[in-house]
């Protein structure tokens, strides 16, 4: 599916998949059953993709972290990381090990 800019360049483009309903619901069903378990594993530190969450809330303080790194004259130290296409290359692996790591019930893991 078309973006914008060059319409010659591939990055321009969004991929397009069509999941069957049965699929979709199955997924559902299996993010209602661990939702609760992987939100509560997350240290407060991670924002990015959880609910009630304001990005706001953290251009706040990743200034403030810089206003006091000149008060108190100490170079701050800030990593940014783009994970650009991430979704469409995870390895299931790597996710089925994530959930373990969270606490979720290995019955929600083997699902093949």
């Amino acid at each position: 599916m078309y973006k914008k800019g060059d319409p010659q360049d591939i990055g321009n483009y969004r991929p397009i998949c069509l999941l069957s309903v049965v699929y979709k619901l199955f997924t559902r069903t299996i993010l209602n059953r661990i939702e609760r378990t992987i939100d509560e594993g997350q240290p407060c530190e991670q924002a990015g993709f959880q609910k009630e969450f304001i990005t706001i809330d953290y251009i706040h303080t990743v200034t403030r972290l810089i206003e006091a790194s000149r008060e108190y004259k100490m170079p701050p130290c800030l990593t940014l990381i783009a994970l650009r296409k991430a979704l469409i290359t995870v390895e299931t692996e790597a996710v089925l090990e994530a959930l373990g790591n969270q606490g979720t019930d290995s019955i929600h893991q083997d699902i093949s």
